[in-house]
């Protein structure tokens, strides 16, 4: 979807002035999300054991897709020549897709971080957000360089100023 079809809007519906937490609703271009909410995981583009129906009678408004692992090429081909992640997925509802920085964690094994980004795929911030438009997501998160909780000192330092 061009980013001047893109709808985003947020209202707050209810606040708790005891505990500062809010209630509220995202509109967004295939629909509204209620808040707080929770989103299944689809991480390669399809959530395990259900059909998009499924999702809908269960009333989910956002599902969660992961730009690590559609962004690989043959990956993301595909979903392009189906016209974007919502009809490869036969979704019409919202997606968010994460950024991939969890995945330079997770798949540290395979991954090396560099000032040019990371390496299975070459992921820089700009490549996660590309990947991200040809995905057609309603949602993109911007690439983070998440370090273990454990550590400490210069590798902090350097991931909090990427």
């Amino acid at each position: 979807m061009p980013p001047n079809e893109w709808v985003s809007e947020f209202e707050i519906v209810q606040n708790c002035k005891k505990s500062k937490a809010r209630a509220g609703i995202l509109k967004l271009s295939h629909g509204k999300v209620d808040t707080p909410v929770f989103m299944p995981v689809g991480t390669y583009g399809t959530i395990k054991g259900l059909l998009p129906e499924d999702l809908i009678a269960m009333d989910y408004q956002i599902i969660l897709g992961n730009t690590y692992h559609l962004g690989k090429k043959s990956t993301l081909d595909v979903i392009s020549k189906c016209g974007g992640l919502h009809k490869f997925m036969n979704w019409n509802r919202n997606i968010l897709t994460d950024s991939g920085g969890f995945q330079i964690v997770s798949l540290s094994d395979l991954v090396t971080i560099t000032e040019n980004g990371s390496e299975e795929i070459m992921l820089t911030p700009e490549e996660s957000i590309g990947i991200q438009m040809k995905l057609g997501s309603d949602i993109m998160m911007q690439l983070d360089d998440v370090v273990p909780s454990t550590t400490t000192g210069d590798r902090v330092n350097e991931a909090m100023l990427r």
